[in-house]
């Protein structure tokens, strides 16, 4: 059974300055970097509230970090799920059709972990962990939103939501439903971006699954693409006026909608290239 969202991997060429901005603009705490030769690749863990990134950075040419980043750029790699009992979750998976990439767990500081072959969910790579991982400050990952500790950065209680973007927004939304044993709000026309989604609730994070907009069609979507997969995040913020004031002070980039209006659903768009290819958007309102 899935519990809880653990972490999102991000694929960034300069680890060290993607880290620092990230911890500056987030009050985020850092793990230290650990250099994964099995992997050909450097990773460090940032925690923001209720989630934790995971920064990977190859270590040469010849790791799939460098051959991600090389087809697809600096950004999204996969999310991360805490389960209670891994071969139990491959058994299930398997069982509903989902094609794994290592059946046997692999072992690894002490946890055990399984890859989901994104074919099987519309372009996302997902990540089974069993086991809760102390990467920063050797504590666990809270579970639950976080009261920023200080009035520094932007305020950030954690992880909100996940965007996906899909080719069909109805086939996709039973492939995650059948996968993940889990049930979808209405699919409808969101306001918010002008395009079908649905909305999945996994452990204590949304999925949202939006479906990617006919060419030449009007959107109101942020982060634009016409691949599936990860498309963005939504960090939950205490108060947006706050983090337009930070954002501002220190020539932060960023787009904002609605943030002086009446509509429901205020939000900020950070500049991905700032953070390492990150789309990330900022809400003080747990409304989707």
């Amino acid at each position: 059974m899935i519990i809880r969202s653990l972490e999102i991997g991000v694929a960034v060429n300069d680890l060290e300055k993607i880290s620092q901005k990230i911890a500056f603009v987030f009050e985020a705490d850092k793990g230290k970097s650990i250099a994964a030769s099995e992997y050909n690749m450097t990773a460090q863990m940032i925690r923001i509230g209720n989630i934790e990134f995971e920064l990977m950075e190859p270590l040469n040419q010849k790791g799939l970090i460098e051959k991600f980043i090389q087809q697809r750029g600096q950004g999204l790699h996969h999310i991360a799920f805490q389960v209670d009992d891994i071969i139990h979750t491959i058994d299930e998976m398997k069982q509903r059709g989902v094609v794994m990439l290592n059946e046997e767990p692999i072992q690894t500081h002490g946890m055990k972990a399984a890859f989901l072959h994104p074919d099987s969910f519309c372009g996302v790579l997902i990540e089974l962990i069993e086991g809760s991982p102390r990467w920063v400050n050797a504590s666990p990952l809270p579970l639950e939103l976080q009261s920023p500790a200080s009035s520094r950065g932007v305020g950030a209680e954690g992880l909100l939501s996940i965007g996906i973007m899909v080719e069909d927004v109805a086939s996709a939304a039973e492939i995650y439903s059948n996968a993940l044993g889990t049930s979808q709000s209405n699919t409808y026309t969101s306001d918010e971006c002008l395009t079908e989604s649905c909305t999945f609730r996994v452990g204590n994070v949304d999925l949202k699954l939006i479906q990617i907009p006919k060419k030449g069609a009007e959107t109101n979507l942020f982060f634009k693409q016409n691949r599936p997969g990860l498309n963005h995040l939504v960090i939950k913020v205490e108060n947006l006026r706050r983090s337009l004031e930070f954002l501002k002070k220190h020539g932060i980039g960023f787009e904002c909608d609605h943030i002086f209006s009446a509509a429901p659903i205020p939000v900020i768009a950070l500049n991905p290239e700032e953070f390492g290819g990150i789309p990330i958007l900022l809400k003080d309102s747990i409304m989707n």
